[in-house]
């Protein structure tokens, strides 16, 4: 099982806008690990320049970890992917990761399942 971590703000910014504007979010695994939500353009101000709002996982963005590639595939194997969750998880895990006193939003991947926890550090 590998345990990929998200800063908890940032994944908490990712669930609100998606709540706000009532989008699906995407965990993906190509060029790094991130969770996304399309559409944000002249939404949200950090949005890229394809209006798509982005977050890396702890070690795994392109753009600051030099082995996010290496990273990534230890932590999600080797074929890229992307999990949309619905509108009803999204909110679902909002409401989990309200507390911000926690650290970390992490996704428990297993070969056919997944889990969310948040933790107050890096496990």
């Amino acid at each position: 099982m590998a345990r990929i971590h998200f800063k908890h703000a940032d994944a908490k910014r990712i669930f609100d806008l998606a709540v706000e504007h009532k989008q699906e979010v995407c965990f993906v695994k190509d060029d790094g690990i991130y969770l996304m939500v399309p559409n944000m353009k002249g939404i949200d101000p950090d949005a890229n320049d394809h209006g798509i709002s982005v977050v890396y996982a702890h070690g795994a963005d392109p753009k600051q970890d030099e082995d996010c590639w290496e990273t990534a595939r230890f932590l999600a194997g080797g074929d890229d992917f992307g999990e949309t969750f619905d509108e009803t998880l999204v909110a679902k895990l909002q409401k989990q990761i309200a507390d911000d006193a926690l650290k970390y939003f992490v996704v428990d991947l297993k070969p056919e399942t997944m889990q969310f926890v948040s933790s107050d550090r890096l496990v």
